[in-house]
């Protein structure tokens, strides 16, 4: 059942958006964190997608930032999905925005226009990822058996991602972010390097042939005085 359950669910999408000038966590502080399922889109009879919010807030209250995720959930019977839709259930999010990710192809791998940055996605990294965040996934953990169930070897959790790009973003001064979201389209494997490209609001990270495995926004707020 834990086989089935980790082979079955991918991450495909997040969204993180920010509070100005109050998204910092300090240490020995409590936060606030609620959590709430935003949308479950069915895409096809085998399989749906679920959409879950998160928001954390301080002691007093004041928001800190929000983060969006979507799960696409492989492999159901059909009367599996068409559970979801026994309370008439009417989906926000379109089902074309999870379908066919795998298809898409590079806007600014030719674009000279675009500015690009490697990233270095170093061995053990889901491991290392796991001991901090509790994902003990061992796909992202331990290669070996990530091979055995038919990958190149272990890959990085979405989340770990999109943590390495928000601080790849910020070191070459993308800071102030307002909202950053990224969509999946690609395993994103250890020992490997890939390449950030940005043009404008819009990045992507390809590998060292251009393949797309992950595209999307991000937007800052200004820091003109008013």
């Amino acid at each position: 059942m834990m086989g089935r359950v980790v082979t079955n669910l991918l991450h495909i999408k997040s969204g993180l958006w920010f509070s100005k000038g109050n998204s910092q966590f300090k240490i020995n502080k409590a936060y606030r964190a609620e959590y709430k399922v935003v949308d479950i889109v069915p895409l096809g009879n085998d399989r749906l997608c679920l959409v879950y919010k998160t928001s954390i807030f301080q002691e007093d209250d004041s928001h800190i930032y929000d983060l969006k995720n979507a799960f696409l959930i492989k492999n159901l019977r059909p009367e599996e999905v068409t559970l979801f839709d026994a309370l008439h259930h009417h989906p926000k999010h379109r089902q074309a925005l999870f379908m066919d990710l795998s298809k898409k192809m590079s806007i600014l791998w030719h674009n000279k226009q675009s500015n690009y940055y490697e990233m270095n996605i170093p061995g053990k990294l889901g491991a290392h990822y796991g001991q901090l965040s509790g994902d003990m996934n061992f796909l992202h953990s331990n290669s070996f058996i990530a091979k055995l169930i038919g990958y190149k070897g272990a890959f990085s959790p979405g989340l770990c991602t999109l943590n390495l790009l928000l601080s790849t973003l910020t070191s070459i001064g993308y800071d102030h972010i307002e909202k950053l979201n990224i969509t999946f389209c690609h395993k994103i494997y250890e020992n490997q390097v890939i390449l950030l490209l940005i043009n404008d609001q819009y990045y992507e990270l390809v590998d060292s042939e251009g393949t797309l495995l992950a595209y999307g926004r991000l937007l800052r707020y200004s820091t003109q005085s008013p």
